[in-house]
């Protein structure tokens, strides 16, 4: 495939999200496989080496935004890039990223907290408050909390009962509200690699974009090496290399006494969710839990394609 195709595909996924791309920001998100079909939400089809742009400089996709511009395929608006006809994006990345600077007190506080609580490896913020694309200063923040070994479900009561208590979690018996802290994926520092139903476009994209804002043991390398399934996805360059770093042990009788408590939070804890969500939309073992809905991810997917085959038309009418 064509590096300008490979861009022009980059900038489309972006686009389901109103965010207009650097170009530093193209080349780390670049698309490798881009055999896109409407049945195949998760599963792109691999397609031959020699026809894929597999290592890309920043200066090679440079030039190729200023010849998109150029065909008058994309707008620019220093320093950002985004497809044609889409200019208001611009104004509306500025205005979303001061929605976020405007978080960074709660998110900083909220990091001061959680490092408090035993048994919390790692942290990292998700969703649109990674990508700095908060549609207003009331939106939730999602994040990815990474546990010591057979104590996730322990340390997700200890932090729910603690967002509950500062107001940013419901009540079951509450209605929805804003500005909420919203704990979507967790992991042990174990068990990082996700699951193969959860190894689509949506999620090698969430990957890479992820802001780890608490990381004391290096535990961003090893989650990265865990999903190097993302590089059948996209370029990724840029692999963190996994560091050695201390694992915390614990002697027979105390990883008994974990493992018996932790089995039982799990069990009431998924036991709860499944009888008030359903079973289609998560997954949840003893050592991960994956909370956000499934239909995400099929919803962003049929967008880009729309998307992506209205460029194409585009090209091939040119031509």
């Amino acid at each position: 495939m064509k590096l300008l195709e490979q861009v022009l595909i980059t900038l489309a996924y972006c686009d389901q999200f109103g965010f207009p791309l650097k170009a530093e920001e193209v080349k780390d998100r670049l698309v490798k496989l881009v055999k896109l079909e409407s049945n195949q939400e998760n599963q792109p089809q691999q397609k031959s080496t020699a026809q894929v742009v597999t290592a890309v400089s920043l200066t090679q996709v440079s030039q190729v935004l200023k010849n998109l511009v150029k065909l008058g395929l994309v707008t620019q608006q220093k320093p950002h890039y985004a497809l044609a006809g889409q200019e208001q994006n611009f104004q509306l990345r500025q205005q979303r990223a001061r929605f976020f600077k405007k978080k960074q007190l709660e998110i900083s506080r909220f990091v001061a907290w959680i490092s408090q609580i035993p048994g919390v490896k790692a942290v990292a913020l998700t969703g649109s408050g990674a990508m700095e694309n908060l549609k207003t200063v009331n939106d939730d923040l999602d994040f990815l909390v990474v546990t010591q070994n057979h104590c996730l479900w322990l340390v997700r009561l200890l932090v729910l009962l603690g967002a509950l208590f500062q107001g940013k979690k419901n009540w079951p018996w509450q209605k929805d509200h804003q500005e909420a802290w919203c704990f979507n994926l967790w992991l042990t520092v174990a068990d990082l690699s996700l699951p193969l139903n959860r190894r689509g476009w949506y999620e090698a994209y969430e990957v890479v974009q992820a802001q780890w804002i608490y990381d004391p043991a290096q535990t961003q390398a090893r989650f990265f090496q865990a999903n190097a399934w993302v590089k059948q996805y996209l370029v990724a360059e840029h692999w963190p290399k996994e560091q050695s770093s201390s694992v915390v042990s614990f002697n027979w009788l105390t990883t008994a006494v974990l493992l018996m408590f932790n089995y039982l939070a799990y069990s009431l804890q998924a036991g709860y969710r499944r009888w008030r969500f359903g079973h289609q939309h998560e997954h949840l073992t003893i050592s991960q839990a994956f909370l956000h809905q499934a239909n995400t991810a099929r919803f962003v997917y049929q967008g880009w394609l729309k998307s992506v085959s209205k460029l194409f038309f585009v090209i091939k009418k040119a031509k």
